[in-house]
């Protein structure tokens, strides 16, 4: 025979091309060929394919074990990221007011709020929602708020305070009809000392100003 296989024989090509080939079947047709392969060198042949092809698979393993942890590692950075970012909100964000929570849902019922409220991590009980709607009630009949009241109160007393201090301080110019036995005929000052005067007497104006000037 001339053919391909006889001309250049590849004992190792003839056995891979065959691997579902027993020994024995693999050296018949070899003989058929004119070519002799012992049993040997098949065995020989397949135990170190054999042994190249599970380093080839250790290997894909490691370099897929690396590539995991590089992609894990990648993972991982990005959460503690958006872990620190999320902190970092955290204490910038304000503190979570509970009476003005309450207040802004009025028509809702204590579990409805209640609810609400665990959405945002928070604890609201219902004795808190009670406690601070009747309150705002108390107030509310009373003309307002309890804060609003006592600002009210609390402005209207300083008004009345600095008004009384400043008729306290205050000279009042009160006219005396002419014939009294007064030292200026015509008018009076009353207040700390009650001084009598005449408005048509320069020196009377000139101490009068000057009385008003001090005490004003």
């Amino acid at each position: 025979m001339s053919t391909e296989e006889t001309t250049k024989f590849n004992k190792s090509a003839f056995i891979r091309a065959r691997p579902n080939l027993k020994p024995a079947e693999i050296i018949a047709e070899a003989e058929k060929l004119g070519q002799t392969i012992s049993p040997g060198t098949i065995w020989t042949l397949r135990s170190a394919d054999k042994r190249k092809a599970e380093g080839k698979v250790v290997k894909k393993t490691k370099a897929a074990s690396g590539a995991s942890k590089k992609v894990a590692k990648k993972v991982a950075k990005k959460v503690a990221k958006k872990a620190k970012v999320a902190v970092k909100k955290a204490a910038s964000a304000k503190p979570f007011n509970k009476s003005a929570f309450i207040r802004k849902y009025p028509k809702l019922g204590a579990g409805e709020v209640i609810e609400k409220a665990a959405a945002f991590g928070q604890t609201i009980t219902a004795g808190m929602i009670y406690t601070l709607r009747s309150a705002d009630k108390r107030a509310a009949e009373g003309g307002g708020t309890s804060k609003k009241v006592s600002k009210v109160g609390k402005k209207t007393a300083k008004k009345a305070s600095k008004k009384a201090a400043r008729s306290e301080r205050q000279l009042k110019v009160v006219t005396t009809p002419v014939g009294t036995d007064s030292p200026f005929k015509g008018g009076s000052v009353t207040g700390r000392p009650s001084i009598a005067f005449d408005p048509s007497d320069p020196a009377a104006r000139k101490f009068i100003a000057s009385a008003l000037a001090a005490n004003a």
